[in-house]
C-alpha cells in the first residue's frame, strides 16, 4: 500500500526488513506446479528476485529500493 503507481517511491534499508515476510507469503502462495510456467511462473520469478534484492538491501543501510510509476 506504500507504492505510488505514478509517482516514485523510495524504500530506505530499515523499511525493506518489513517487506520480506509480505513478499516470502506471496511466494508461499503460488502452487508448486504453476513455479515454472505461464503467469504464475513469471510472478513467482519476478517476487523471487525482488527478495534478493529486499535481502541486498538489508545488508547496506545506506541502500535504498525505488519503485518508478508511470
Amino acid at each position: 500500500a506504500a507504492i505510488d503507481p505514478y509517482a516514485t517511491t523510495t524504500i530506505a534499508s530499515s523499511a525493506a526488513a518489513a517487506l520480506s515476510p509480505e513478499v516470502d507469503l506471496l511466494l508461499a502462495s503460488v502452487p508448486e506446479p504453476a513455479k515454472g510456467t505461464g503467469r504464475s511462473g513469471q510472478a513467482w520469478r519476478g517476487l523471487s528476485r525482488f527478495r534478493v534484492m529486499l535481502d541486498l538491501c538489508q545488508t547496506d543501510l545506506r541502500s535504498t529500493l525505488e519503485f518508478v510509476g508511470d
